[in-house]
């Protein structure tokens, strides 16, 4: 039921006693005669004795002894400690033996008492609470479930990540390397307010959001860089580093990336496995940021509507709940620390460099429901999905003043981007089969650009179509290649790609850039293209 290693963090602060005196005190009356101090737990309103884990604790205590931390708040100091007994009460109690309590509260009635063998008074390096990850007790509150998501299953970052979050003990267990590494602030209030479609701009300095698609993240060989790299795999400037961070921070001079769009295709066959290498490079690339600068769509390998979603005359099946399972568990709700809704829709919203305002809506159009033995992977947006964007993005009303930026992506393209595609049985056509009604969706809401992938075959669009009022509103379509899928997948591009979106005063300046395991990155000039943010032709 617990974890191996389960252990805790106790708060505390010296208040009535002189900096450093909570922890002297305690030591001093460890001795000879009496090998042990009692610890009383100053709970926070809220907060409760967990009856099931404190039993756990004290039986791992008694047996063997705990190892715990105890964190100085008004300091900012670690410190170790031992426990060998745990006592509580559903009502507070008083020590269970006082003159083994500091006097300075001896009289005190506390919830829980803890019994410690040793106290380390030498403070210890703040990277030493990077060894733990945060577990969720939900018994803990008495108004349950914990109000902490965004922490859970996360490595302890620092003293500071500690002293922002209101609450007097953390439970842990050991780091394991699938643990997210990334660091959550409490004054972004988004953090414990999670949302598929945030009302509120998510801001950052930097003027340019970083594009990938069909990363094909691989359990077994389909992805083209390896993961993690070993000490021989290149770049070789610095064992380790990845390909997508030596172009961006060396290639092209340390562009700074604020955030993240990623247009599907994010595994090869829907393995949770395969969402976990695709969330660590989500988080090394975000490094201390907000998830919610990630904008991502699920693509046909990212729903298991068959067992190999790769294979493409495998039996057909709707794309159900256990179908999307991995997809909703392993990255998203892990990421955004909620689940999606059940057509997979969301929105961000940014404001990037100088204050340009951008509303992203993310489809997903591989929700079709699939007839057996008859195609897969045939794209498909809906109108139910329409309407629910429409909703919750506030795209309903007529706009009284200056828009955003709209961008909307999907997996599967609006218009055609490879030469010729040849009719055979069995296969899957990359256009959206509502592509028209999604389009005239788009220009209802003045939407400036249309992101997808799919094919691994870069294009670029620019299509002029009349509103309902006659007037003529030009969308730019762009289709992304293959961020990391192996060769012999790769479109007639014939290499990986990745695009940048720079938001400048008047107009959004994207490019198309290749990516190689040795070879230095190039831009695709040919693809390059400026998009305004006014639309109207």
């Amino acid at each position: 039921m617990w974890p191996d290693g389960l252990s805790l963090i106790l708060r505390f602060r010296d208040l009535v006693t002189s900096p450093g005196d909570t922890l002297r005190q305690h030591t001093e009356l460890l001795g000879p005669r009496k090998p042990r101090v009692w610890w009383g737990w100053w709970n926070k309103a809220g907060e409760r004795a967990p009856a099931e884990v404190f039993q756990h604790l004290q039986s791992v205590a008694q047996k063997s002894g705990l190892d715990l931390l105890l964190f100085d708040s008004g300091r900012s100091r670690v410190h170790r400690a031992r426990c060998t007994d745990v006592h509580w009460k559903a009502t507070p109690g008083p020590s269970p033996k006082k003159p083994s309590t500091p006097s300075y509260y001896r009289e005190q009635q506390y919830l829980a008492w803890f019994e410690l063998e040793s106290i380390d008074l030498a403070e210890l390096h703040p990277e030493t609470l990077h060894a733990w990850t945060y577990h969720k007790i939900n018994a803990f509150f008495e108004k349950a479930p914990s109000r902490f998501d965004a922490f859970y299953d996360k490595q302890v970052a620092s003293p500071e990540e500690l002293r922002q979050q209101d609450r007097s003990i953390w439970f842990v267990r050991p780091f394991k390397v699938e643990d997210r590494t990334n660091v959550v602030s409490l004054l972004d209030a988004r953090t414990l307010r999670p949302s598929n479609f945030p009302k509120t701009f998510e801001q950052m300095e930097e003027d340019t959001l970083l594009w990938l698609s069909d990363t094909h993240f691989s359990v077994d060989g389909h992805h083209n860089f390896p993961q993690p790299p070993g000490p021989q795999d290149p770049p070789v400037e610095r064992p380790g580093e990845r390909p997508i961070e030596h172009a961006i921070q060396r290639e092209l001079g340390a562009t700074k990336v604020g955030g993240l769009l990623l247009t599907g295709d994010i595994s090869w066959r829907a393995d949770p496995a395969e969402f976990v290498q695709a969330r660590n490079m989500i988080w090394r690339l975000l490094g201390l940021r907000s998830s919610y600068r990630v904008a991502l769509v699920p693509g046909n390998h990212d729903l298991a509507f068959s067992k190999d979603p790769a294979k493409k005359d495998a039996p057909i099946k709707f794309v159900g709940a256990e179908s999307k399972r991995a997809y909703e568990e392993e990255l998203y709700a892990k990421l955004f620390y909620l689940p999606p809704p059940p057509c997979l829709a969301s929105g961000r919203r940014f404001l990037v460099g100088n204050a340009v305002p951008v509303e992203v809506a993310c489809l997903n159009s591989s929700n079709l429901q699939q007839h057996k033995k008859a195609f897969q992977g045939h794209g498909f947006v809906g109108d139910d999905q329409l309407e629910l964007v429409e909703k919750e993005m506030g795209w309903t009303s007529v706009p009284t003043r200056a828009l955003p930026f709209r961008i909307v992506m999907l997996h599967h393209h609006v218009v055609p981007v490879t030469h010729r595609e040849l009719p055979q049985a069995n296969a899957s056509y990359s256009v959206v089969l509502d592509a028209v009604a999604l389009l005239r969706w788009c220009v209802k809401h003045r939407v400036g650009l249309i992101l997808h992938g799919h094919m691994h075959q870069p294009h670029v669009t620019k299509l002029s179509l009349r509103n309902e009022e006659g007037a003529w509103h030009t969308i730019t379509i762009a289709a992304m290649g293959s961020s990391g899928v192996v060769a012999n997948h790769l479109g007639e591009v014939a290499k990986n790609t990745f695009g940048l979106l720079r938001f400048g005063d008047d107009a959004l300046d994207l490019t198309f850039h290749t990516l190689h395991r040795t070879n230095p990155t190039e831009e695709l000039k040919a693809l390059a293209v400026s998009v305004p943010y006014r639309q109207e032709a």
